[in-house]
């Protein structure tokens, strides 16, 4: 069985396919050229954050974001703020391995066991233990009267 393009496109005439296949073919050249953009702020993206870690600064600047962030916004509303948050991942490296700081920052070179000065992972999973532990106690205090009522 062969399809037609009233088929393909879910339009009821001919003009109508022939149509919607030119707009589809102008969405898919402007999201090549998207794809191509993004790849490219990411690439810069990378290049500033390696000169601000280079300079003993952070990776991430947040006020830089935020001005991101607004500009998204207003610009495009809310859903605007999404593709923003997005977009910004893809820059910090979050959602790809391949885009990472090629300098180690400090932090990278805690040694093993490091939580905080004067913390080894020890005492910090002994109070990490603690507070699950006391925050499970209460949950189970508040269901003993539900657990012991009588018929049980």
């Amino acid at each position: 069985m062969t399809s037609t393009a009233a088929d393909t496109t879910g339009a009821r005439t001919d003009d109508a396919a022939e149509l919607i296949t030119g707009a589809r073919a102008r969405v898919d050249a402007l999201d090549d050229r998207i794809i191509g953009l993004i790849q490219e702020r990411m690439a810069v993206s990378t290049v500033i954050q390696e000169a601000r870690i280079t300079s003993g600064g952070r990776r991430v600047n947040l006020s830089r974001e935020m001005e991101v962030l607004g500009r998204y916004r207003e610009e495009l509303g809310k859903p605007g703020t999404a593709l923003a948050m997005t977009l910004l991942e893809l820059c910090r490296g979050g959602a790809s391995e391949s885009v990472r700081p090629l300098t180690r920052t400090a932090r990278d070179r805690r040694p093993p066991g490091f939580v905080g000065p004067g913390v080894r992972a020890s005492q910090g999973r002994a109070r990490k233990n603690h507070a699950w532990l006391a925050g499970a106690m209460r949950r189970t205090d508040r269901r003993a009267s539900w657990d012991l009522a009588p018929g049980k």
